[in-house]
């Protein structure tokens, strides 16, 4: 890719609907990415550079939501990712001087670039692999946690409630491990939704560590989308099929849904029918998914498990209803 990018508004299209389809069911719903997306682009400062572009010892935080399955990610505000950057910043007494996504989903893949417009901040072209924990906070804790260099890391939530007339700040300082400990913790409860940024994060350990071109991966998703836009749901699961190495694709009806518990104990399940007359059942348990086909295990977090409505758009397990036609796809990990 070019060695830098510019956020005009087809590339934040194609980040949002790309980040819905990687989200793995979760990160926000495509109209909030949308909403989040358009105020971005206003600003006009939003860029996108290769981590090669900063300095080895450059400070990095990485930006994501926290929130539970049931969440109303419409609340989330711009705001709330610049309060977030300036007390970590603050805490620190640094400057910030690059930006990653923490995770992925149709609010999770905008959020580093609303923060590099509002800032004038890079988003660098790097993710957090998903490999050891679906909720994005968490996965980035684990992933750094054996790391000597971190035991200074800052978390910083801010979050917003009761369709955002509340207000909560939360700053945890300590090693990964122990930050960890106190998410595990963390009262997050039901239609609560809190912006998080974590660091410092050095650039080397991002190159050594990081996902590879995952921003462009997640615009390339985005445009295939786009292309076959209106041809329906066939037409974008062939162009998913090339670009993600599927493995398992089908068409089925929504028999039955269920969910239990509130806010972090949230989990529930999906029964599907498909057009061979079998009996799938997607599992959640927050970000977590499983998907057992006729009984068996089929696929688990961290493999990608995608749901498209009948037009082909991603399709949250909170958008999904009883009658409902879709199509399930899944990609195999591979990071």
């Amino acid at each position: 890719m070019a060695l830098k990018t510019n956020l005009d508004a087809l590339t934040m299209e194609t980040a949002v609907l790309g980040g819905a389809v990687l989200g793995r069911g979760g990160g926000g719903k495509l109209e909030d990415g949308l909403y989040l997306g358009e105020l971005a682009t206003a600003q006009e400062g939003a860029c996108l550079v290769e981590p090669a572009t900063l300095f080895d010892q450059a400070t990095v935080a990485a930006v994501m939501t926290v929130h539970t399955s049931g969440s109303d990610t419409h609340q989330i505000h711009p705001r709330q990712g610049h309060l977030a950057l300036e007390m970590l910043q603050s805490e620190l007494e640094i400057t910030v001087e690059g930006l990653v996504n923490g995770g992925q989903g149709a609010v999770d893949s905008i959020i580093g670039w609303e923060l590099s417009g509002f800032l004038g901040v890079p988003l660098l072209n790097r993710g957090i692999p998903a490999t050891f924990h679906p909720v994005p906070l968490c996965n980035l804790l684990k992933l750094w946690q054996d790391t000597a260099a971190m035991e200074n890391f800052i978390v910083s939530l801010v979050g917003r409630f009761d369709k955002g007339r509340g207000h909560r700040e939360h700053l945890w300082q300590g090693c990964p491990a122990e930050l960890q400990r106190r998410l595990a913790g963390f009262p997050v409860t039901e239609r609560e939704s809190y912006v998080a940024a974590a660091g410092p994060l050095p650039v080397t350990a991002l190159v050594k560590d990081g996902r590879d071109s995952l921003v462009s991966l997640t615009l390339q998703v985005g445009q295939a989308l786009l292309a076959v836009n209106d041809n329906g749901g066939g037409v974008t699961v062939k162009a998913l099929q090339d670009i993600l190495s599927c493995q398992f694709s089908t068409f089925a009806t929504v028999t039955e849904i269920s969910w239990h518990g509130q806010g972090q104990d949230t989990s529930g399940h999906i029964e599907m029918r498909d057009v061979d007359n079998r009996h799938l059942e997607l599992m959640y348990n927050q970000r977590y998914r499983e998907l057992t086909v006729d009984g068996r295990r089929t696929a688990a977090f961290p493999d990608l498990i995608i749901t498209l409505g009948i037009l082909g758009t991603p399709l949250t397990g909170e958008e999904v209803f009883i009658g409902q036609d879709l199509y399930l796809i899944v990609a195999s990990h591979k990071e």
